[in-house]
């Protein structure tokens, strides 16, 4: 998963963070990206961009994504497998996830055509650049989650992320056990 521009990330979210914790909990903003993608992820639920012309954007260098490219297409396939933020099939979701693994000179004509069959072509037509921007909207919710973590104290601010990272996993955030709830009544 190759990208070739930076990554920019705007809104009193991100500048709140960067400020509290570049430096101190994490060395990069790569570092932080990555923990709020997670969350998002695992809530399941994205923001879209905001532009808030108050705030410097903040910048991850296209290399950091080059560099770390096994964990971002780890985090694409698992949000794209998973997320009921989009409306693809089946079929479409595995295309989706899959299909960079496989180059065209790498298929001959019935492989590619196995490939592509029964995919739609909203799917086939889907920007490689919309993936960052399909994670990058992972990462804000997790950002909007992370910054609740903010306290005067920076001993308090990690407690904070320390327990929402540990209620987090342990599904017990009342936002987790809420979507719990709605799982367990649908598959009734």
């Amino acid at each position: 998963m190759e990208i070739k521009s930076d990554i920019k990330l705007t809104g009193e979210n991100w500048d709140k963070l960067s400020k509290r914790y570049l430096g101190k909990v994490f060395d990069t903003m790569w570092g932080l990206f990555v923990i709020c993608l997670s969350l998002g992820i695992m809530y399941d639920k994205q923001m879209e961009d905001v532009s808030e012309e108050d705030y410097e954007p903040l910048n991850i260098p296209r290399i950091m994504f080059n560099r770390y490219d096994r964990l971002m297409k780890y985090f694409y396939q698992s949000a794209v497998l998973t997320s009921s933020n989009i409306g693809y099939c089946e079929n479409d979701r595995l295309y989706l996830a899959f299909s960079d693994d496989y180059t065209e000179m790498d298929l001959n004509e019935d492989e590619r055509d196995l490939l592509k069959k029964d995919v739609t072509k909203e799917a086939l037509n889907f920007d490689k650049d919309g993936k960052i921007a399909f994670l990058r909207k992972f990462a804000n919710y997790g950002a909007n989650l992370l910054v609740e973590t903010i306290d005067v104290s920076m001993i308090q601010s990690l407690v904070n992320i320390k327990n929402l990272l540990v209620d987090s996993f342990n599904e017990i955030t009342p936002e987790l056990k809420k979507m719990k709830i709605i799982e367990d009544i649908i598959e009734e």
